[in-house]
C-alpha cells in the first residue's frame, strides 16, 4: 500500500476569522457618507450673487481746509491682495501742516481683502493700547458708528531722541445693506446672509487716521480734539463717498 508523503499531501488553507459586525459599520458609514453627498448635489444652492459695493471709490480732494494728496498702493499691498481688490487713499495736509489719512477698501469676489484691522495694524509695528464705538452724525441726521482704536508708534526724532507719537485709527465696514464697525458682526452678517439669502456682500473697509501731537509739536491736538477732528472729517466725506449718503435722484440735495 502506497502512503501518502508530507510532499504530496494537499496544502492546508489557513482560516481567517470574519468580523461581520465590522464590516456592517464600515459599509453602513459609506452609506451615510453618498447619502450625504447626494443630498449635497440636489441641495445645493449654486454660487452666491454678489451685492453691488455700498460705496463710490473716489475721495474729494478738499476737506475743511485740508488738500488731499492720492497715495499709492503699496507694493505689500498688491502682493497680499486680491488682484480685484480696490483702493483709494489720500493724505490731507492744512495750511498749519496737520495730516489725517483717509482710505477706502473695497473687496471683489474673494473677501481676503478686509480682514481684522488690529492685525495689520500690529504687523506694522503699531501698538494697540484700547478701542472705543464713537457715534458720527452725519449731515442726513442719522449717526454713523465708527471703531476708534489709541494706537502708538515709536519714531526718531530730529534731535535723534526716540519718542512714542500716539494716533487715533478710525474704521467701519459698509456694503451695500449693511453698515458695523465691529469686525464679527460683518462675519456674522456675511455668514447668515450667504445661508439665508445666498447673497455675498461686497464689503468696503474705510479709514480715517490722525496723529495725537500734543507736547510733541507746537499746537497739536489732543486725543478729545483729535477725535473731534476725523469725525468731521468723516461727516464732510461720507456724502462723498457713502452710497446712503447721497442724494437720491428726484430729491432735493
Amino acid at each position: 500500500m502506497s502512503t501518502l508523503t508530507s510532499e504530496s499531501a494537499p496544502p492546508r488553507v489557513a482560516t481567517v476569522p470574519v468580523n461581520i459586525r465590522g464590516l456592517w459599520v464600515k459599509l453602513s458609514v459609506f452609506l451615510v457618507l453618498m447619502l450625504c453627498a447626494a443630498l449635497a448635489c440636489l441641495f445645493i444652492k449654486p454660487p452666491a450673487t454678489v451685492s453691488e459695493a455700498g460705496v463710490v471709490m473716489q475721495l474729494p480732494d478738499e476737506v475743511l481746509g485740508f488738500t488731499g494728496e492720492s497715495e499709492p498702493i503699496s507694493e505689500g499691498e498688491k502682493v497680499l491682495l486680491p488682484p480685484d481688490t480696490e483702493i483709494v487713499k489720500k493724505l490731507y495736509t492744512n495750511a498749519q501742516g496737520e495730516q489725517v489719512n483717509m482710505q477706502i477698501v473695497l473687496s471683489g469676489v474673494e473677501h481676503r481683502s478686509i480682514h481684522r484691522p488690529e492685525l495689520c495694524l500690529r504687523g506694522q509695528g503699531w501698538t494697540i493700547s484700547s478701542g472705543q464705538i464713537v457715534k458720527v452724525p452725519l449731515a442726513s441726521g442719522r449717526n454713523l458708528d465708527v471703531m476708534v482704536l489709541d494706537i502708538s508708534h515709536q519714531r526718531r526724532a530730529p534731535n535723534g531722541a526716540v519718542v512714542n507719537v500716539p494716533a487715533l485709527y478710525a474704521y467701519f465696514f459698509v456694503s451695500k445693506d449693511a453698515e458695523t464697525p465691529r469686525h464679527w458682526d460683518r462675519i456674522a452678517i456675511t455668514n447668515l446672509d450667504l445661508l439665508l439669502h445666498n447673497k455675498s456682500h461686497r464689503w468696503a473697509y474705510v479709514i480715517t487716521m490722525a496723529p495725537v501731537l500734543k507736547g510733541l509739536v507746537p499746537g497739536g491736538k489732543d486725543r478729545s480734539e483729535t477725535i473731534e477732528e476725523i469725525k468731521q472729517f468723516l461727516r464732510a466725506t461720507a456724502p462723498e463717498f457713502l452710497k446712503s449718503e447721497m442724494p437720491r435722484a428726484g430729491q432735493p440735495g
